[in-house]
């Protein structure tokens, strides 16, 4: 008995001790990312994959596109503070802000199930107290001990922009109208706001611009409270820019499904975008009153 337990210990220990390697390696690393920008490069584009979809810095030329699917702007906060503590020329921050970010429930990209599987695990290295008081210790620990799978801690880890293929609309309201919200949490948008709040007194402390911007969403009324979208613009950050093509009957062949754009409609933004500039893309769509 007493061979068996020391046998236990000492596998328990070699398996503590190898996960413990890989975690102070994988923090260690993350650390190590250079968030510098190219210096060609003066509009910084955050957000969750709305923004990845939308804007391709490839075709736009002076946008650095660092959205990342599923993150709130919790992540996106500790990523601005990596960027502005390293080399840049931004003086433009264009952050995705959809009515997924003013909804009862955007705190889930923060808080849900998800979270731990695409984003703490990625980020708690950049945590300070404050982040670290927000999560279940339950949720830090799964997200410490995923962050060991993860091989590719490279700057492009971190966002960047891409392209989607086809329309899946139809395939999309389908799943929508089997889910059953009865038992559904609500999560809130406490954490989503004041993230967007840190982010743009960040902005202010350094002399960034900050524009906000809404992708084309499909029939935007039928899926989102557009009511409480423009309720919150209007009362919390109408002295922000909106560019708002929210509601713009985009062509449903440039859309991927009802939240993202295909490679028709990325391509349409970012040629517009390139073309016009950034100031007269915004103001040729202004916020609805």
């Amino acid at each position: 008995m007493k061979k068996f337990l020391i046998r236990s210990l000492l596998f328990l220990f070699t398996v503590v001790g190898i996960y413990s390697i890989f975690i102070i390696r994988f923090v260690y690393l993350s650390n190590k990312v250079s968030f510098e920008i190219e210096p060609d490069k003066n509009i910084l584009v955050l957000g969750d994959s709305q923004g990845q979809f939308c804007i391709s810095d490839t075709i736009t030329g002076n946008t650095y596109n660092l959205c990342r699917f599923g993150e709130g702007y919790l992540p996106n906060y500790l990523k601005l503070k990596k960027v502005l503590n390293s080399p840049n020329q931004i003086d433009t921050l264009l952050l995705i802000f959809t009515p997924l970010k003013t909804d009862k429930n955007a705190d889930k990209t923060d808080f849900s199930p998800e979270t731990v599987k695409h984003t703490l695990g990625k980020y708690y290295p950049f945590f300070t107290k404050e982040e670290i008081k927000l999560f279940p210790i339950p949720y830090i620990l799964q997200g410490v001990l995923r962050s060991v799978t993860y091989t590719d801690i490279s700057f492009r880890s971190f966002g960047s922009s891409g392209m989607l293929y086809g329309n899946h609309i139809d395939t999309v309201i389908k799943k929508q109208a089997k889910k059953d919200n009865t038992n559904e949490t609500v999560y809130g948008n406490k954490v989503e706001l004041d993230y967007l709040d840190k982010i743009i007194n960040l902005c202010n402390h350094h002399r960034i611009q900050v524009i906000l911007f809404s992708p084309p969403i499909y029939q935007a009324e039928k899926f989102y409270d557009m009511d409480n979208f423009y309720e919150i613009y209007h009362q919390r950050y109408s002295n922000i820019p909106l560019c708002d093509m929210t509601e713009i009957a985009f062509p449903d062949s440039c859309m991927a499904d009802i939240n993202h754009l295909n490679i028709h409609g990325t391509r349409r933004i970012s040629h517009e975008i390139k073309n016009l500039g950034l100031q007269n893309f915004i103001s040729k769509y202004p916020p609805a009153q």
